[in-house]
């Protein structure tokens, strides 16, 4: 995650409609946490791009946006006091069981379309 504090509403699939059904597969479990989304889309400005350029891939939450850009995210006063504890627990949980449905998948991900410019 890359876009700061802020609850997690779902995942971009970045394009790859093979990865929809797996991330809806994933994420019933998390009803409770109010983590209901998987957007057919492609959203950047975060790390998961390197990731997608590299053949590997990579996939942005849909987040809510708590001071991202406005003048705290990613500056000075980018410190401990302004985090939502709530939505970072929430996050972490998301993200920990994302990753752990993930690592023990029968599958590999499917890697989507390869961007402009790059082979593999």
């Amino acid at each position: 995650m890359d876009n700061g504090t802020g609850r997690l509403r779902g995942i971009w699939d970045q394009m790859d409609s093979a990865a929809i059904p797996i991330f809806q597969q994933i994420f019933a479990p998390c009803r409770d946490l109010r983590l209901v989304v998987v957007r057919h889309g492609n959203t950047g400005g975060t790390d998961h791009l390197s990731f997608a350029a590299a053949g590997v891939p990579g996939f942005n939450y849909i987040q809510d946006p708590i001071e991202y850009g406005i003048r705290t995210h990613h500056s000075n006063i980018d410190t401990y006091e302004r985090l939502q504890l709530d939505d970072l627990k929430q996050a972490a949980t998301v993200v920990a069981w994302t990753v752990y449905e993930l690592a023990n998948r029968d599958d590999m991900m499917p890697k989507g379309p390869a961007p402009a410019g790059r082979g593999f």
